[in-house]
């Protein structure tokens, strides 16, 4: 049934896509907004720190993160884009995790995380100008800034430069030196206000001891958390055993994301828990999701957990 639709991108697809946008804004008006520990500016200052406001600015980003997912895979041509799976998938699989509280500087990291895959794939066609693995590191940099523990990430950005082109010696210290540019103008002003630095005094990255505990905690209080992981490694797998069958383009493709996986789990080991520290997950779950529910055949399979899912979802609300 909600295969079937996405596919044939009926007139119903467009409904379905606008009940989960409006769903998911009906949600996030109904959690708190939590501070970001590991941001460097709080932007609930330029917001006078109004909760609406600050949701209908989330709802905004939220929604133009939907918009770039899309546009990579049209613009790039990199899967079959039937009917809009992609922003189906996103706009589902968000509840899982936004589903306690909110915070603006995840969901500004998530979009800058989107533009530097965009900004990959523009490498890979012009084969690397100069200034475009300077863009690179600047855009990863911005989603540092929002978001510090993401700095676990840096090592996937010199290995998917490397996937997507000959890498060279300037593909280390440009992306290097872009990245270093926001926290550069950081530390200046910091430093002519007469301000604390955060960078300088707060301690913003420690290996967390406590992972598995509070992964059990999270399994028995957010199942559909859970199944969203699950989904995750299935289509991870699927991803694995179909790569040699694909053109070199959609293949480099894969190999980004899976690598962004690996480094997207670790990633855990740093910071609070299994809460919103995970959306960065959802940028793998969402492309190799789509690709694998294009091509998969037992759609009643994909319907049965869509609406196992929506169930965990309301029931965990009541």
């Amino acid at each position: 049934m909600f295969l079937k639709i996405l596919k044939n991108n009926s007139f119903l697809s467009y409904i379905l896509f606008a009940v989960l946008v409006i769903a998911f804004g009906v949600n996030v008006f109904t959690l708190t907004v939590s501070n970001n520990f590991y941001a460097f500016t709080d932007l609930g200052i330029f917001l006078f720190h109004n909760e609406i406001l600050t949701k209908i600015l989330f709802l905004g980003l939220w929604l133009l993160s939907a918009f770039w997912m899309n546009r990579i895979i049209v613009l790039h041509k990199l899967m079959e884009n039937k009917g809009g799976t992609v922003i189906f998938l996103f706009a589902l699989l968000s509840f899982s995790f936004w589903s306690e509280s909110i915070t603006l500087d995840l969901q500004l990291a998530f979009l800058f995380l989107l533009f530097c895959v965009d900004q990959l794939f523009a490498i890979y066609q012009s084969q690397g100008k100069l200034y475009q693995s300077l863009n690179l590191g600047l855009l990863f940099g911005i989603a540092i800034y929002f978001y510090f523990p993401l700095i676990v990430l840096f090592p996937w950005l010199f290995m998917a430069l490397g996937i997507v082109k000959s890498f060279q010696w300037r593909d280390l210290i440009l992306p290097l030196f872009g990245a270093l540019l926001p926290f550069y103008l950081y530390s200046v002003f910091q430093f002519f206000s007469d301000e604390v630095n955060i960078l300088m005094t707060k301690k913003l990255l420690a290996v967390n001891l406590n992972l598995m505990p509070l992964l059990f905690k999270a399994i028995e209080s957010n199942l559909f958390w859970v199944l969203a992981l699950f989904f995750l490694l299935l289509a991870m797998t699927y991803s694995y055993r179909v790569m040699d069958k694909l053109t070199v383009k959609i293949r480099m493709f894969y190999s980004i994301l899976i690598w962004f996986t690996l480094f997207g789990i670790a990633l855990l080991f740093f910071t609070k828990g299994f809460r919103f520290e995970s959306v960065f997950l959802l940028l793998p779950m969402v492309f190799l999701g789509s690709n694998y529910l294009n091509a998969v055949k037992q759609r009643w399979i994909f319907d049965f957990a869509i609406l196992f899912y929506l169930f965990l979802l309301v029931y965990t609300r009541i």
